[in-house]
C-alpha cells in the first residue's frame, strides 16, 4: 500500500477528530469507528474510549489524529461517519481465528496526537481492515453532524501486544482485551510527545499479524498566524479567498479544517465543514466558492480553523502494514460575513 494513500486516510480522518466537541477547555470524548482505544488527559485506562476535543472559548485547540486505517486520533462527541466519498468501512467479515486468514491485507494503526492549546492528548491501537477513500490534496466541502450517532466498529485483528517507547510518562502498552479491541495500560496526562521526539511503536505478534517495529519522529506544535489568535475574531468575506498561514514544518503534510460554530463559542454545528489537504509550507488558501456554502445567518457565521500537522511512518509487515501517525493541532476562530 502506498505510503501517500495511507496519508490522505489518515488526514480525511484527522479532519473529523480535530474539530471534536468542545464544550469545556478540556474537550469533550468521543470516537471514530476504526479506533480500538483511546486516552485523552486525566483519564484511567478503564476509562479510554475518548477521542481528544478542542479547547474552549479560553483556549480555541484542535485535537490531531490520523492514522492509516479506516479512521483513527483524534477526528469527536462523535463527528458521524465518514462522508460517502471518504470511503465508509463496508463489507467485513469477522476475525478469523488462526494467523494468516484474514480475508486481505491489515493494517495496524498507532495513533497518537497531541492538542496544546486544550492541554489534551490522545493514543490509540487499531488493527483493521484498511479503508480503501481518495487521496484528496486540495480544498473540498462535506457535510458534517457533530452530533450524528457513532459509525459501527470495524472487525479488530491481534497483532499482539504493542509498547510504545518514547513517549512522555514512559513506556505505554496496549493489549487486546477481551472485546478484541486494544486497551492502554495507563493514562497519559496532557502530553503525549514531545517537539521532535523519536517514538517507537513494537508489536509482538498475534494470531492475525506478524512482530513488527516501526518509528517516527514527533513533529513540532503549529503556530497559526492567519487568521491571528488573541482577542476578538477576525472577521472575512465569504466573497473573498482566505489565506490560512502558520509557521512551516517538516510534517508529511497538513490538514486545514474550517468548519462552522455555535453563536459565542467554538463547538461545532452541523453544516457545511471545509477540509484541505496540504504539504507543510506555511499556507492555504481557501477558494471563496466554498467559503459561500457555508451556514450564512445575519451578521456572520463564526468558524473555528484548525491546522494539523501530521507525521507518520509505515513498515510492510509481509503482506500487511503498520503505521504510527503522529500529529499536532492548533486553531484560531474567523467570522465569515456575508
Amino acid at each position: 500500500m502506498r505510503k501517500t494513500s495511507l496519508l490522505w486516510m489518515g488526514l480525511s480522518a484527522a479532519a473529523l477528530v480535530a474539530c471534536s466537541d468542545t464544550k469545556d477547555e478540556s474537550g469533550s470524548t468521543g470516537q471514530m469507528g476504526s479506533e480500538d482505544a483511546r486516552v485523552s488527559a486525566d483519564q484511567s485506562p478503564a476509562d479510554a474510549g475518548g477521542a481528544g476535543g478542542m479547547g474552549g472559548a479560553g483556549g480555541v485547540g484542535g485535537a490531531g489524529g490520523a492514522g492509516g486505517a479506516g479512521g483513527a486520533g483524534g477526528a469527536p462527541v462523535d463527528q458521524g461517519p465518514l462522508p460517502e466519498d471518504m470511503g465508509p468501512v463496508e463489507d467485513m467479515a469477522p476475525p478469523p481465528e488462526d494467523f494468516g486468514g484474514t480475508p486481505e491485507p491489515i493494517v495496524a494503526a498507532i495513533v497518537l496526537t497531541e492538542t496544546p492549546q486544550a492541554d489534551q492528548a490522545t493514543a490509540a491501537v487499531s488493527v483493521v481492515l484498511p479503508t480503501a477513500i481518495e487521496n484528496m490534496p486540495g480544498c473540498r466541502v462535506e457535510r458534517v453532524d457533530p452530533e450524528a450517532p457513532p459509525a459501527g466498529e470495524p472487525p479488530s485483528y491481534d497483532a499482539g501486544d504493542v509498547t510504545l517507547t518514547g513517549v512522555s510518562g514512559g513506556d505505554l502498552s496496549f493489549a487486546l482485551g477481551d472485546d478484541d479491541r486494544y486497551a492502554p495500560s495507563r493514562g497519559i496526562g496532557s502530553d503525549i510527545f514531545a517537539d521532535g521526539a523519536v517514538i517507537t511503536a513494537q508489536a509482538t505478534g498475534g494470531r492475525h499479524m506478524e512482530a513488527f517495529e516501526v518509528t517516527a519522529t514527533a513533529p513540532a506544535e503549529v503556530e497559526i498566524r492567519q487568521p491571528p489568535l488573541g482577542g476578538l475574531p477576525v472577521s472575512h468575506s465569504r466573497g473573498g479567498d482566505l489565506t490560512v498561514t502558520w509557521d512551516a514544518g517538516s510534517g508529511d503534510s497538513v490538514l486545514v479544517s474550517l468548519f462552522p460554530t455555535a453563536p459565542f463559542s467554538v463547538d461545532p454545528i452541523e453544516g457545511n465543514w471545509i477540509f484541505c489537504g496540504a504539504d507543510d509550507t506555511g499556507s492555504v488558501t481557501i477558494p471563496s466558492d466554498l467559503l459561500r456554502q457555508l451556514p450564512s445567518p445575519f451578521g456572520g457565521q463564526g468558524a473555528l480553523v484548525v491546522v494539523t500537522r501530521f507525521v507518520f511512518e509505515q513498515v510492510e509487515v509481509s503482506d500487511d502494514t503498520a503505521v504510527l501517525s503522529l500529529t499536532t493541532s492548533s486553531g484560531s476562530p474567523v467570522v465569515i460575513t456575508n
